[in-house]
């Protein structure tokens, strides 16, 4: 059995146990969001940058088998952000303030559409491991669940433009430092992205270069 296949039933479960979870549960009440979201808030705002892994599963519809992807991220505070693939997929998404860059194999495609997306992705991901916009009440709705070591704070989309893209975002968020250690993209077609942050370094120097969208 191959390691894709083996993985399958165990993200599948992962996503089935997370909803259930979530449907039981009863979220917090105006106040404790607003002081969990504050919590979050205080602690990014202490972070400058960090580096990490990410593993990535992808259940679709149109595959009997997960996608499973590794890479590396790199954040800083100014909303510069690298989401960078391992072999063999080699994508690569850069923002840089407004900025950004899309590179396939290390040559810069022009996709819109693909840009778009990932555009969208790196910036749910800053918000998710900076702590920012979480609250923004034009963009989603927010809401809080409590769990025994975690919190999770789950985005359903209000405008149009997102709502074509993402049925709802959920990240998770540990309770020793307050950041993002798994982010749950549910898409507007079915398909659901799971993306876990691993072996985080904080407030750590990052080469400039790093962030170029030249």
């Amino acid at each position: 059995m191959t390691r894709t296949k083996q993985i399958l039933p165990v993200a599948l479960t992962l996503i089935v146990s997370a909803s259930v979870s979530a449907q039981n549960a009863a979220p917090a009440a105006e106040a404790q969001r607003e002081a969990m979201l504050q919590q979050i808030a205080v602690a990014s705002a202490g972070m400058s940058s960090l580096i990490c892994d990410f593993e990535q599963t992808k259940v679709t519809s149109m595959l009997s088998n997960a996608l499973v992807s590794t890479g590396k991220m790199y954040y800083r505070r100014e909303s510069c952000l690298r989401w960078e693939y391992a072999p063999p997929a080699e994508y690569t998404f850069v923002m840089n303030g407004k900025s950004a860059l899309m590179l396939a194999q290390g040559k810069r495609i022009g996709d819109p559409k693909m840009s778009r997306f990932f555009r969208e992705v790196t910036g749910l991901m800053v918000s998710g491991v900076s702590g920012s916009g979480l609250g923004d009440a034009q963009r989603f709705d927010v809401a809080c669940y409590e769990r025994a070591a975690q919190w999770e704070v789950v985005l359903t989309p209000r405008k149009k433009e997102l709502k074509k893209m993402f049925a709802s975002i959920t990240l998770t968020f540990n309770l020793k430092d307050y950041t993002a250690d798994r982010i749950e993209l549910k898409e507007s077609n079915g398909d659901v992205t799971t993306i876990r942050l691993l072996a985080k370094q904080l407030n750590v120097a990052i080469d400039e270069e790093i962030f170029s969208v030249r």
